[in-house]
């Protein structure tokens, strides 16, 4: 579903800027996971712009 709720973001030809993500996971373990499953879809994504530090 965020694949899909991304793709259609990138189809408005707006930049997508990812930047932050935030979970609320109590267990250290458990927000590892979510965060391997998760933080690929946003950063390789081709369309998504990398913001400048």
């Amino acid at each position: 579903m965020l694949a899909a709720n991304l793709e259609r973001l990138m189809a408005t030809g707006l930049p997508i800027y990812s930047s932050e993500l935030d979970l609320n996971l109590d267990d250290d373990a458990d927000h590892a996971n979510v965060m391997r499953r998760i933080f690929p879809i946003f950063w390789d994504h081709p369309e998504r712009r990398r913001p400048n530090a």
